[in-house]
């Protein structure tokens, strides 16, 4: 229930189809932003220093608030 962590509906872990279903995000991910040419201009140097702070609230909170404690290991 963080504001900065996409919500995990569910999952498959089967042998021969591995899945997860997260909430919809308009905009896509961060990656997706990055690549679109016109959509990554509108992060400037203020809206890159809002998104690590934004990420490490986060981290922190899957490390700190959550039980049991969730590391992520691929930041």
């Amino acid at each position: 229930q963080h504001q900065n962590i996409v919500k995990l509906y569910g999952f498959c872990l089967h042998k021969k189809c591995m899945f997860a279903i997260y909430k919809y995000m308009e905009r896509g991910s961060l990656c997706c932003v990055l690549h679109k040419e016109n959509e990554a201009l509108e992060l400037n140097w203020t809206n890159n220093v809002n998104i690590a702070k934004c990420v490490a609230h986060a981290l922190s909170y899957l490390h700190h608030h959550c039980t049991p404690s969730i590391i992520y290991r691929d930041i």
